[in-house]
C-alpha cells in the first residue's frame, strides 16, 4: 500500500520536483488569459461592446475558478500524499528556488499563494547579496508574480 502511495506521487511530479498541478495550473491559466471569447467585434454601440466585454470577463473568471478548484484537487492529494503541509511545501521550494535565483520556479510555485508573495521576499530578503538580487527579488516575486518568463 505504501509503496503503491509512493509511486503516484513521484508520477505527480514535474520538473525541478514541482508538482504537476502547479505546471497545470499555470498553463490553465496563460490560456484563460490569452482566450478571446467568441462575438461580434465590429458591434459599433459602445454598449454593446461594453456588455461583450463583461460577459467575457465573466466566462473567464469561471474558468480561472474552474482551474484553480482543479489545482486544489491535485495539490491536496498530493500534500497527503508526501505528508507536507499544504502552505510550508511551496514556500519553502520557493526560497529554495530564490536562493538558487531561479526565478521561473518560485513563481510557479507562488502563483496559485498570492498571499504567500510578501512572506517569501521577506524570508529571503537576508539571504540575498547585492542590491541587484535584492531587486530581482521584488520583480519577480511581487510586481511580476503572476507572469512566467521563457528564461529561469
Amino acid at each position: 500500500s505504501s509503496s503503491s502511495s509512493s509511486s503516484s506521487s513521484s508520477s505527480n511530479v514535474g520538473l525541478g520536483g514541482v508538482p504537476q498541478c502547479f505546471t497545470d495550473y499555470s498553463n490553465a491559466i496563460d490560456a484563460v488569459e490569452k482566450l478571446k471569447i467568441a462575438g461580434d467585434d465590429s458591434s459599433s454601440r459602445l454598449e454593446e461592446q461594453q456588455q461583450q466585454g463583461k460577459v467575457e470577463a465573466m466566462m473567464k473568471q469561471e474558468v480561472r475558478n474552474r482551474c484553480l478548484a482543479s489545482f486544489w484537487c491535485e495539490y491536496t492529494r498530493y500534500c497527503r500524499t508526501v505528508k507536507t503541509h499544504m502552505f510550508q511545501f511551496p514556500l519553502r521550494a520557493a526560497l529554495e528556488a530564490a536562493r538558487d535565483l531561479h526565478w521561473n520556479r518560485a513563481k510557479l510555485l507562488l502563483r496559485p499563494f498570492p498571499q504567500l508573495r510578501a512572506l517569501a521576499i521577506l524570508l529571503a530578503w537576508d539571504n540575498t547579496t547585492n542590491f541587484t538580487t535584492k531587486h530581482a527579488l521584488i520583480s519577480n516575486l511581487w510586481t511580476n508574480g503572476a507572469d512566467l518568463d521563457d528564461g529561469s
